[in-house]
């Protein structure tokens, strides 16, 4: 999978950590976790989480939001168009990946070329695009999820070489030129096999 690499890093001026999730609303996705983990994060920080994507567990995390008293920081987008996707990666400093199980996303790649910290499940998709504490960080649980959203919350070293080992790696490996390019490599060697 490629991706176009956007020129900009995000960039917040007013101290709030902005942070993003992506995806249908399903079970399996477990966007729950990301509500409970922006709970545990302490409120002497602002906080933000948009959820992009709308499906049938809507109702159940915004009880959830609600009964966490999670109201004003957490807020449910539904479905947006790719462009609106793409405007709130840019202005995220954070994109929160708990599925339980994926192919390789595209949202995850889009999140890293805009320089999100992603804190992804340890899944093996997942294991494919994040090397664990150099581009991202990856979790199994819980647990752990609560623990690195509180580092990344509080660390603004920490996100700030988060960000440019992401962005980095998908400028080498994912950038819609490379992967082109390596196609085209593909085609002319099968052809000169055929």
């Amino acid at each position: 999978n490629g991706v176009d690499i956007p020129y900009e890093f995000p960039q917040s001026s007013d101290g709030v950590v902005r942070m993003t999730s992506v995806g249908r609303l399903i079970v399996r996705k477990r966007f729950d976790m990301a509500i409970r983990a922006v709970a545990q994060t302490g409120n002497e920080i602002g906080t933000e989480l948009n959820i992009l994507g709308n499906g049938p567990e809507l109702e159940s995390l915004q009880d959830l939001t609600m009964s966490l008293s999670l109201e004003s920081c957490i807020h449910f987008r539904g479905e947006v168009s790719p462009v609106v996707v793409k405007e709130t990666l840019q202005r995220s400093e954070v994109f929160i990946f708990p599925s339980e199980s994926e192919g390789m996303s595209n949202a995850l790649l889009e999140a890293l070329a805009y320089g999100n910290v992603v804190l992804a499940r340890d899944i093996p998709a997942n294991r494919e695009l994040i090397r664990d504490k150099e581009n991202g960080l990856l979790f199994e649980d819980q647990e752990e999820l609560n623990q690195l959203l509180k580092q990344v919350v509080h660390e603004p070293q920490l996100r700030r070489d988060l960000s440019l080992a992401a962005r980095t790696y998908v400028n080498e490996h994912h950038a819609m030129a490379s992967i082109a390019k390596r196609y085209h490599s593909l085609y002319i060697r099968a052809a000169d096999e055929v």
